[in-house]
């Protein structure tokens, strides 16, 4: 059984004495149930022209990038919401424009075939507002809304007092079940264990505490 994981990895910017870094996103596979990982490459990145450096930005963490992703499969393709950091088109601090920063800061969408997983570079697609056009290292369309949708009113799911809770996942349990099914964190089963990371200030942990049921 073939496992895939997609999430952030980082490029240090502009060199190994900066506590910048600019993140991306990258695909990695598993064939031993995620006991050991392949680097498959690069599913999403932003290059230097887009990065927002000083005097705008003053942050020591983050010039732009991409990031965050939360991943669904449908038919062919494997599409994937991720958050947009970058400058929308080339930063130049003498024309910067800070209306036009806020319009690219956004939850955008882009997706892959799922046949090119053992070769993503330069394959996947963002949303250019009408389709999926634009390169993974291009600038896409934000996706301003999703009030066209019949969305239900979202009810709390958990909460722990005293922590920030951040980075929620369901992932499939190590079941004969789940092993038989090839159920991933993309493909579930009725059932599948919550994993949240809990934060405090003096400690960050990622784990698991709940069981999620799906019912019709």
């Amino acid at each position: 059984m073939a496992e895939a994981w997609i999430g952030d990895t980082f490029r240090i910017f502009p060199g190994p004495t900066s506590p910048a870094a600019v993140c991306r996103i990258g695909i990695m596979k598993s064939v031993n149930g995620g006991y050991s990982w392949e680097n498959r490459g690069i599913f999403l990145e932003d290059y230097q022209p887009r990065l927002i450096l000083k005097p705008h930005n003053q942050s020591n963490t983050f010039p732009g990038g991409v990031g965050d992703p939360s991943a669904v499969t449908s038919g062919y393709y494997l599409y994937l919401f991720y958050g947009e950091y970058s400058y929308p088109g080339s930063y130049d601090s003498a024309g910067y424009d800070p209306d036009k920063e806020w319009s690219g800061q956004c939850i955008s969408i882009a997706r892959i075939l799922l046949n090119d997983f053992e070769q993503p570079e330069g394959k996947a697609r963002r949303w250019d507002g009408k389709a999926f056009t634009v390169p993974h290292d291009g600038v896409g369309v934000p996706i301003p809304s999703l009030h066209s949708q019949e969305w239900t009113e979202p009810q709390l799911l958990f909460e722990r007092p005293g922590y920030f809770l951040w980075y929620p996942s369901l992932q499939p349990f190590n079941s004969l079940e789940d092993i038989e099914n090839k159920n991933t964190c993309l493909r579930l089963g009725q059932k599948a264990r919550l994993f949240i990371k809990n934060i405090r200030p003096e400690r960050s942990e990622y784990m698991s505490m709940h069981i999620i049921e799906f019912s019709k």
